[in-house]
């Protein structure tokens, strides 16, 4: 055993004596919230505190500087201020915004509607169609989930149900002769991995290159593991979003199985 080990068993041991018991709760709480946001998780406030405004300015430049129009793909656009970031960087890259919601796809349209083609539909790992659930007094949110859990059980709300159209993500590669994305973003309140199965056989063929997607207690809602997106991009590098950087994820349940707000990407090549 190193001397390294040695003096972290012993440091493990020392605290566990003094602070595992219930009056040591709140010190202990304070301490494992704090490494959270360490650790890239609930880092919500803003684009530069999430980490996306230095994912865009620096991560996705040395991804796809020497593409000439870059295709980026943004699944649960909502009012388009993220493809708007992206564009902003990457004037030349072919946009294209999903969203299912029909007050919210009014939004997207007045922002972005010259600007990149935009879909008024759900995606999924089939066609059919689904119901997306939304806050009954904020019809528009950005909680809009297909699991009404989310919002009735994680928000506290009365939901409010709408019909939708779901399509997969091969099927509108097809459609518009996408043949490679250089950027896809999921953000579907706990529906993301169902969205990838959607896209098996751009996965499949190596044509899907950076992806990110929230990970959140949606996920649990939905049933969703971190390691099933794993399982989805076995030759990505999985990463959480810091403010200045990125972290690689750990491979252990204990450190990667953990259900607060937080954005992943998987960089292609391992």
């Amino acid at each position: 055993m190193s001397r390294k080990t040695i003096v972290r068993h012993q440091l493990v041991r020392a605290y566990r004596f003094v602070a595992a018991r219930p009056s040591a709760r709140r010190v202990n709480e304070l301490l494992f919230d704090l490494s959270l946001h360490g650790l890239g998780i609930r880092n919500y406030e803003n684009d530069v505190v999430s980490g996306e405004q230095h994912f865009v300015d620096h991560v996705l430049v040395a991804h796809m500087e020497n593409t000439s129009t870059p295709v980026v793909v943004d699944v649960g656009a909502h009012d388009g201020s993220y493809t708007a970031m992206v564009l902003e960087r990457f004037p030349g890259a072919q946009a294209f915004c999903v969203e299912p919601h029909p007050s919210t796809f009014a939004k997207l349209d007045r922002r972005l509607g010259e600007r990149a083609t935009l879909l008024n539909c759900g995606l999924g790992a089939e066609a059919g169609e689904l119901t997306l659930y939304d806050r009954a007094d904020e019809i528009g949110s950005q909680h809009a989930s297909v699991y009404e859990a989310v919002i009735s059980d994680l928000h506290g709300q009365a939901a409010r149900g709408t019909q939708i159209e779901v399509r997969t993500l091969d099927d509108i590669a097809f459609d518009f002769g996408i043949p490679s994305i250089d950027l896809l973003k999921i953000d579907t309140e706990g529906h993301e991995l169902q969205v990838l199965r959607g896209a098996d056989k751009l996965i499949g063929a190596g044509a899907i290159g950076v992806v990110q997607i929230e990970f959140n207690e949606m996920n649990v809602v939905s049933r969703t593991f971190y390691s099933d997106f794993r399982q989805m991009l076995p030759a990505h590098t999985p990463y959480r979003l810091l403010p200045h950087s990125l972290l690689e994820i750990s491979e252990t349940p204990l450190r990667s199985e953990l259900f607060g707000f937080q954005n992943i990407v998987f960089l292609p090549g391992r």
